[in-house]
C-alpha cells in the first residue's frame, strides 16, 4: 500500500504561548514562528498525530 507523509516538527525550540509563537534555535541563529500559522496548516487534516516531548541529559 502507498503511503504519503507529511510532517512539522521542530527541534531546540520555545514555546511562549503569550507571544503566540514557538522559536527554533540553531547553531546559527533564531527562527520564530506564529503557532496559529503552524496549526493553520494542519486545519481540518483527518487522522494526524500530535505530540510534544522534550529530552533532558542528567
Amino acid at each position: 500500500m502507498a503511503k504519503k507523509s507529511r510532517k512539522t516538527s521542530f527541534s531546540h525550540a520555545v514555546i511562549d504561548v503569550d507571544a503566540g509563537t514557538i522559536t527554533e534555535i540553531t547553531a546559527d541563529n533564531e527562527h520564530e514562528y506564529q503557532i496559529d500559522e503552524v496549526l493553520r496548516e494542519w486545519d481540518g487534516v483527518e487522522n494526524i498525530r500530535f505530540s510534544i516531548s522534550m529530552d533532558e541529559d542528567f
